[in-house]
């Protein structure tokens, strides 16, 4: 309950700093700064069987990734976005995950760990230039990560928190 508390006031920081640019010659370094602290969150909780921290983690990159694009004008709700891309995929390995397993959380990977760092970068990336130089990165992680846990998911028989990669399932 701690990091949901935690993760709120990021997000309410996020919100004024993206909204009001306070302080003005700042606000994108100090968003940076909640993105990581967001980031170090994400990996540091305990989420496995606590419906809390596993969906205040998805709802907080959710919503900030809406709050930013929206910010830089991005399409958001097109089937052309990298985001709605992937946030589609995420989705229906979540639904698959929860009727095989009854589990709100899928399994943690490596690559979904680097997508996770591979979307704070591009979402600091937005917030300080908006280049779009990690957009591709974190698009083609995030396909490789899906389809790495849509593997898993297929192959394994008993849900386990922890898996390394696609290679250790057929040990």
């Amino acid at each position: 309950m701690k990091n949901l508390a935690i993760r709120f006031i990021i997000f309410l920081g996020i919100s004024l700093c993206v909204n009001y640019k306070i302080p003005e010659t700042f606000y994108d370094i100090i968003i940076a700064l909640l993105l990581l602290l967001g980031f170090i969150i994400s990996y540091k909780e305990i989420r496995e069987n606590n419906i809390n921290n596993i969906l205040s983690n998805y709802l907080f990159w959710i919503v900030c990734s809406y709050i930013i694009l929206i910010e830089k004008k991005e399409v958001v709700f097109s089937l052309s976005n990298v985001f709605v891309i992937l946030f589609i995929i995420k989705s229906v390995l979540l639904v698959i995950n929860y009727f095989k397993f009854k589990k709100l959380e899928t399994p943690s990977t490596v690559l979904s760990k680097m997508w996770v760092f591979t979307l704070f970068l591009y979402l600091i990336e937005l917030v300080l230039n908006s280049t779009h130089g990690t957009k591709y990165l974190f698009y083609y992680i995030g396909l490789i990560s899906s389809i790495e846990l849509f593997i898993i998911l297929l192959v394994i028989k008993e849900w386990k928190l922890k898996i390394n990669s696609v290679i250790n399932v057929f040990k």
